[in-house]
């Protein structure tokens, strides 16, 4: 199946993620010219990182809104609610288990589980994964929660944005990444994903879907597809 993103709304929405994220990407991978990413300095501070905490875990949130609960769950909702995004994700994904990893220039490869720890505390209630309590504490006082201004926090959140990207868009990604219309120097693909320059998961995402939480939804997984 081809996708026309000009007849096709999902594949529009594929598209604007993959663009917000590039560039997301991109303002992290600035930094390193300034502060390398090794292991040994992940809780360095600093307000550059703050704004890619806040800009990547707006661009999940909005995912998670306007795609995952509405068109997926068909079950909308009004406002960020960090507990129904999780509710969703784990029927639907093994996010545990997801990991990413960066290899920096002359450095060894940085590994990161963005949902690492997240657990259900009560019926409504889980604990949210680091780099989203770091928005949060950011976005309401900057000043008072400068230690969670981190670069690991930054990186958690970016990948967190990548793997939910991959996964939720899955071959419409691949798709775009073909027709060449997003072709730059942050950009590229390989038989099965996005991918991005020294960025890499440790394996096909398909593994993360949870196929027994699609059933409750769907009977089957509708996300991944035959893409020419």
């Amino acid at each position: 199946m081809t996708y026309e993103p000009a007849n096709d709304e999902l594949q529009f929405e594929a598209e604007h993620a993959v663009v917000m994220f590039s560039q997301i990407l991109e303002m992290l991978q600035d930094t390193s010219a300034y502060i390398p990413f090794f292991k040994g300095i992940l809780d360095f501070q600093s307000p550059k990182y703050r704004i890619i905490i806040n800009e990547a875990s707006m661009l999940f949130d909005s995912i998670m809104i306007n795609h995952v609960h509405k068109r997926i769950a068909k079950k909308p909702i009004e406002k960020s609610e960090i507990n129904k995004h999780l509710d969703l994700l784990d029927c639907l994904f093994f996010l545990q288990n997801i990991e990413i990893g960066i290899k920096p220039f002359g450095g060894p490869v940085l590994l990161f589980k963005p949902f690492e720890g997240i657990q259900r505390e009560t019926d409504k209630d889980w604990t949210p994964p680091t780099w989203w309590s770091a928005f949060n504490k950011l976005k309401h006082d900057f000043f008072k929660n400068m230690d969670r201004s981190t670069l690991k926090n930054a990186m958690e959140s970016v990948f967190a944005c990548y793997a939910l990207i991959n996964l939720i868009y899955a071959d419409r990604v691949l798709h775009i990444l073909r027709t060449g219309k997003f072709d730059h120097d942050y950009l590229w693909y390989d038989d099965s994903t996005m991918e991005f320059p020294n960025i890499w998961s440790n394996r096909r995402y398909s593994e993360y879907y949870n196929d027994t939480g699609w059933s409750k939804l769907y009977g089957t997984n509708p996300l991944i597809s035959t893409v020419p």
